[in-house]
């Protein structure tokens, strides 16, 4: 349950469910190639009025990368 919040996951390159080249998508690149992956849902939310300038962000590996 949100309470709330609106929750959107997203599923980078380097997401590790998929196939190798998808997981190897941003090699050497990481934090850079994918930043459109993270900001643009996240710019489309704001411009729709679903979300305002709060915003907590989460992550676990790759994602916890990207969050910092």
């Amino acid at each position: 349950m949100a309470r709330g919040w609106t929750v959107l996951m997203v599923n980078p390159a380097a997401g590790e469910r998929y196939e190798e080249k998808f997981y190897t998508a941003n090699a050497g690149a990481w934090g850079d190639d994918d930043d459109d992956a993270f900001h643009e849902p996240i710019d489309s939310l704001i411009v729709e009025g679903v979300v305002d300038n709060r915003l907590a962000v989460a992550g676990c590996s790759y994602g916890g990368f990207t969050t910092c």
